[in-house]
């Protein structure tokens, strides 16, 4: 005869690698389950969750229910409820960002002024027709003064 599940984690307040007996148990069980439901990818996942946080949780299990697949199913099944509503909001924020595109090439193309411009020299005055536009005379316009 099985010992009760509620006994087994009882037992496995004060000895946690009892807790094994009920992974070994239940795992299958509650695997297919979140694999109806998400996917089998996704029952790998949290398959391994559910117990965890099980374990993790154990000291609110009512000891007196002698099967503890119903309480897993509850744990499963507010992690189905948590993953959805992830993959929902990550829809939602992917669905949100523009479309990517390259953005169209500039009509003109911006280049650093070279040291020396051809036939600008420096001569402390502004030329209006200096490429440059800096404090320099263009001699090849302007010629020296």
């Amino acid at each position: 005869m099985n010992v009760e599940d509620g006994r087994i984690i009882e037992r496995s307040l004060s000895e946690p690698e009892a807790f094994a007996e009920i992974f070994d148990r239940h795992f299958r069980t509650i695997h297919r389950y979140l694999a109806r439901r998400l996917g089998t990818d996704a029952a790998d996942d949290l398959a391994g969750e559910v117990f965890t946080l099980a374990f993790a949780r154990r000291t609110t299990y009512r000891i007196d229910q002698p099967v503890a697949l119903p309480w897993l199913y509850g744990i499963a099944g507010n992690l189905i409820h948590a993953h959805q509503r992830a993959r929902r909001r990550d829809a939602t924020l992917i669905g949100s960002l523009p479309p990517e595109s390259t953005p169209p090439p500039s009509r003109t193309r911006w280049s650093p002024p070279s040291t020396r411009a051809a036939g600008c020299v420096g001569s402390g005055r502004r030329s209006a027709t200096c490429p440059r536009r800096t404090r320099r005379r263009c001699s090849s316009t302007h010629g020296r003064t």
